[in-house]
C-alpha cells in the first residue's frame, strides 16, 4: 500500500542517468532533417563529459542496433522530434498528476502511439535501452558514468531503503522485481526514473494483475484522480477490509473506501492487484489459526474465562497487528481479521468451546458458558 522513497543518494544518482538520457534526446531532436550521427558525435556533442569507454560500449552494444536507432531519429524531420521533446517534458512531470488536480496532462502514449512510425518505434526502443544496464546485476551503471561511490544496480536501489513488504499486495518480498508503476511500454521516458520504480513481488506484477496496465484514465480531465500511487498518493488507512458471506455461503472479502472521494480509487486498487481475491483465498483456515492463537493465550489462565475475555483478546491482537502494517506480510488483512473475529458471535462461541476443551485437558476450570448477544 505504501513504499518508502528511495535513499536520497541513490535517487540522485539515478536522476543523473535520467539527465544522461534527456541530454541525448535533446541533442538528437535539435539536429536538422537528414542529419547523421556517429560515435564521435555521441562523444563530443551528446555526452562530452561522459566516460568514453562507456560510450563506446553503448554505441556498439546489441549488435549495432543502437546505432540504427540513433540514426533513424537523427534523420527524421522536426515534426516528431519536437513532439518527443513535449512528451518527455510531460512524462517527467508525472508526479504533478497526483498532486495538482489535472494541472498536468499526459498525452495518450499507448502502443498505437509508439508504433505509428519507424521514428516513434526507434525513440521508444532507444529509451528502453537505458533500463537494461542498471537492472543487470553484473553490469549496472559504473562510477565513471554517474559519479556515485558504487556501481548503480537494481540491488542497490532495492536495499536503500530495504524493501520487505510488497507495496502492491502487502505480501512478503522474496524475489524482488522493480516495477515501472507507469509502464515503460507507454512511458519510456520514465524507464529509469526513480520516482516511477517500485520494488514489488512477482505475483502482484504478473500479467493477470498489475502487468503492463496503465494506472491512469487517459481521457479524463484529471487523469490520476481515481488512482492511488504507492508513494505519491498512498492507500494506507483509506479503506476497510469487510468480510462478507458469498452466495455459496463461504466468506469473502470486499474493500470499502472510508471516504466517499476514495471509492473509485479503492475499486481500481482492488481491480489492479486483485487484493480481495488474494487476501480472501484462505479465510476459514486463517480464522482457525487466529482462534488457536487466542486459545493458546488464554488456556493457562487461572481465572474463569468468558466471552468478553475472548473478545478483548481478539481486539488486543488486532491492535498489536496494526503496529506491524508495512513491516510484516499481510498485516492489514490479519488486523482486520482479528477485528472481524471479535465482532462475530459464532467465532467467539467456537473459540470458547476450543478453550474449554484445552483447559479440561490441562485440569483447569472450564471457561464460562458463552454469553453472546
Amino acid at each position: 500500500m505504501i513504499h518508502p522513497v528511495p535513499d536520497s543518494a541513490v535517487r540522485q544518482n539515478m536522476l543523473r542517468i535520467v539527465v544522461l538520457q534527456r541530454r541525448l534526446v535533446r541533442r538528437l531532436c535539435a539536429l536538422p532533417e537528414g542529419a547523421t550521427v556517429d560515435l564521435q558525435w555521441l562523444s563530443d556533442v551528446a555526452w562530452p563529459r561522459v566516460d568514453r569507454e562507456w560510450i563506446q560500449r553503448f554505441w556498439t552494444n546489441s549488435g549495432g542496433e543502437r546505432q540504427s536507432l540513433l540514426s533513424t531519429i537523427a534523420s527524421a524531420n522536426q515534426g516528431p522530434k519536437q513532439e518527443f521533446i513535449a512528451v518527455m517534458r510531460e512524462q517527467h512531470a508525472f508526479r504533478h498528476c497526483y498532486a495538482q488536480n489535472g494541472a498536468v496532462r499526459l498525452r495518450k502514449t499507448d502502443r498505437d502511439y509508439w508504433t505509428q512510425s519507424p521514428v516513434h518505434e526507434a525513440m521508444r526502443r532507444l529509451l528502453l535501452a537505458f533500463d537494461d544496464p542498471w537492472l543487470n546485476k553484473s553490469l549496472g551503471y559504473p562510477v565513471s558514468i554517474q559519479g556515485a561511490p558504487e556501481k548503480l544496480t537494481k540491488e542497490l536501489y532495492v536495499r536503500a531503503p530495504r524493501a520487505r513488504i510488497c507495496p502492491y499486495c502487502d505480501g512478503e518480498l522474496q524475489s524482488v522485481e522493480v516495477d515501472h508503476f507507469l509502464p515503460k511500454s507507454a512511458f519510456p521516458f520514465l524507464s529509469v526514473h526513480p520516482d516511477n520504480l517500485i520494488p514489488s513481488c512477482h505475483e502482484s506484477n504478473k500479467g493477470d494483475r498489475k502487468g503492463d496496465k496503465v494506472p491512469l484514465d487517459w481521457d479524463e480531465a484529471d487523469q490520476a484522480s481515481q488512482w492511488f500511487h504507492p508513494r505519491l498518493r498512498t492507500a494506507r488507512n483509506r479503506f476497510t477490509v469487510d468480510f462478507v458471506e458469498k452466495p455459496d455461503r463461504t466468506l469473502g472479502i470486499e474493500l470499502s473506501a472510508i471516504e466517499v472521494a476514495d471509492a473509485k480509487r479503492v475499486e481500481n486498487l482492488d481491480g489492479l492487484f486483485r487484493l480481495s481475491e488474494y487476501w480472501g483465498a484462505a479465510i476459514m483456515d486463517d480464522i482457525q489459526t487466529i482462534q488457536r492463537s487466542v486459545v493458546d493465550c488464554l488456556k493457562n489462565e487461572t481465572q474463569p474465562v468468558d466471552a468478553q475475555t475472548v473478545v478483548e483478546k481478539f481486539e488486543l491482537l488486532a491492535h498489536l497487528e496494526s503496529a506491524w502494517i508495512g513491516k510484516r506480510a499481510r498485516a492489514i488483512y490479519c488486523c482486520e481479521l482479528y477485528r472481524f473475529a471479535a465482532a462475530t458471535g459464532a467465532i467467539i462461541e467456537d473459540t470458547l468451546l476450543q478453550l474449554e476443551e484445552d483447559r479440561r485437558r490441562l485440569g483447569i476450570e472450564p471457561a464460562l458458558p458463552p454469553a453472546i448477544n
